[in-house]
């Protein structure tokens, strides 16, 4: 699902259901959103008396919006040398974005920067081009904070590969190896949501759920992920059952960083 921001009429729908006492997760499936973005939208955009008002809120987007616009990330000294830092200790782009996201340094709270400007400004400069096409994907499990699936709201993406390699194929015109991953199939006593992306270049498609009476049957594919149907109220199991079955990736809404300790662990 490609992003988009909320409009003005969305807004006014999403401020009637809470004043009709209706659910983040219902409102999200009345304007076919994630749950997560009623949540984000009403926390950001609040007024200053603390509740919600749809012009307010419209009105803030705006102005971010325009300030956004206005002031190119790249033109930041110091937050582009802690991306140039990042990367040369093998850091993917992802990586670099969903951790100034969630755990900036002090001197770079309040900033953002998203994978895909991480990416056209390697791109943009034949030297950096030519320094950090090589770096090798990592090998131990690496922690991929999206904070923006740009497409979605915030989101935490745990996988045992990082992106680096696609970089040095998207730039030297490689194609990769399809399938990654072999036909299998794949069930859980945890509620895990599976979906699959069959190419490179593909979205992500729905698969089923877990637990069921037939496992699902996954096919050869580019990647695939499992997402937690419930808050996820014993990592350690989670853990040993992600390990257990081999699952190359999982996408979580959000998290703490003690909740990454122990997938770290």
């Amino acid at each position: 699902m490609s992003y988009c921001h909320l409009t003005m009429d969305e807004r006014n729908v999403i401020y009637r259901m809470r004043f009709q006492g209706y659910p983040d997760a219902e409102i999200a499936r009345c304007i076919g959103c994630h749950r997560a973005t009623i949540g984000r939208e009403v926390k950001r955009n609040a007024s200053v008396e603390g509740g919600y008002d749809p012009g307010t809120a419209q009105t803030l987007a705006n102005s971010r919006r325009r300030a956004h616009l206005s002031w190119p990330k790249t033109g930041h000294r110091r937050l582009m040398a802690y991306v140039g830092e990042g990367l040369a200790d093998h850091w993917s782009p992802e990586q670099i974005a969903g951790r100034v996201s969630a755990c900036p340094p002090t001197d770079l709270v309040g900033l953002s920067i998203s994978h895909t400007t991480i990416y056209r400004w390697i791109w943009g400069d034949r030297r950096r081009t030519q320094q950090f096409r090589t770096r090798p994907s990592l090998i131990a499990a690496a922690v991929t904070l999206l904070l923006a699936l740009v497409t979605i709201p915030t989101g935490l993406v745990l996988t045992a590969k990082g992106q680096t390699q696609l970089l040095a194929q998207s730039m030297t015109g490689e194609k990769p190896e399809q399938p990654r991953y072999a036909a299998r199939t794949f069930n859980s006593e945890l509620a895990f949501g599976v979906s699959v992306r069959e190419t490179d270049t593909g979205g992500w498609r729905q698969l089923g759920n877990t637990p069921g009476e037939v496992p699902l049957q996954i096919p050869a594919c580019w990647a695939w992920q499992v997402y937690p149907r419930a808050p996820v109220k014993d990592w350690s199991l989670l853990a040993r059952e992600l390990s257990a079955n081999k699952v190359p990736a999982l996408a979580l809404e959000s998290c703490m960083d003690s909740d990454l300790k122990h997938l770290a662990d």
